[in-house]
């Protein structure tokens, strides 16, 4: 901060601080998604399906620092089964460790989300429905942590969320797909 004197609309103001951006950082990566689906039946009431997609991402910070709050890897997968009215879904994501400013930083972690939804009322004009669901959040209960700052004390104050169930109704209009 450096002295200052002036005023901004009414207020005296002494200090000024300016930032600046001094450090070069290089990224580079790049992705992939794959998608497989499959009917069962004409009428495409029955369907499984599959994807899964692959991030790498790397780079330099400072020319000697690797990115710190950056996973190397990062691997998605699930699968959606759909019987009429029924659904289920289920997904997961695995990230490398990553490190922060200070060389500490979190642990390569898995996570597991399920879901599943039934359309248990559809008016005949498709236009109303009424879908039963319950929702699974971190089914394993892994105990994960994002970096997002770089004070390491506060790095497992953080955890994100732990297993988490949720279930309701859903109210749907124009409810031609389940």
């Amino acid at each position: 901060a450096s002295s200052f004197s002036e005023e901004f609309r009414g207020i005296d103001i002494r200090e000024v601080e300016r930032l600046t951006n001094t450090a070069n950082a290089y990224t580079y990566g790049g992705s992939f998604r794959a998608l497989w689906q499959h009917y069962f039946n004409a009428a495409r009431s029955t369907k499984l399906e599959l994807y899964t997609s692959y991030a790498y991402s790397q780079g330099r910070f400072n020319d000697s620092l690797p990115l710190p709050f950056s996973a190397a890897h990062t691997i998605k997968a699930g699968a959606t089964l759909v019987v009429k009215r029924f659904s289920i879904h289920t997904r997961g994501l695995w990230r490398t460790a990553t490190i922060n400013a200070r060389g500490t930083g979190n642990p390569a972690f898995w996570v597991l989300q399920a879901y599943a939804n039934c359309r248990v009322v559809q008016t005949r004009n498709k236009a109303f429905g009424i879908d039963v669901f319950v929702r699974v959040r971190n089914l394993l209960d892994a105990r994960y942590f994002n970096t997002t700052l770089s004070n390491p004390i506060l790095l497992r104050q953080v955890p994100q969320d732990p297993i988490r169930v949720t279930a309701g109704l859903r109210l749907v209009f124009d409810a031609g797909q389940p």
